[in-house]
């Protein structure tokens, strides 16, 4: 099965997370580009995770850094 391509990575980041607040700030370019090579399932891991570090985190919101 092909690896998500970038587009398809913010798409999934972005419908994953989007009951979370998140920083306006968030550069998805960026981070889509550092999750090439993962699979679909991995990328909807790890936007969770992030958004529980945030929540762990007493942050209001998703940011670069998680």
């Amino acid at each position: 099965m092909p690896k998500p391509t970038n587009d398809e990575i913010v798409r999934f980041l972005k419908l994953t997370l989007s009951s979370v607040q998140k920083s306006k700030n968030l550069n998805w370019e960026n981070t889509a580009g550092m999750l090439q090579g993962f699979s679909a399932a991995l990328l909807v891991k790890i936007a969770n995770d992030a958004a529980k570090f945030s929540v762990i985190g007493n942050e209001n919101e998703i940011q670069n850094e998680h």
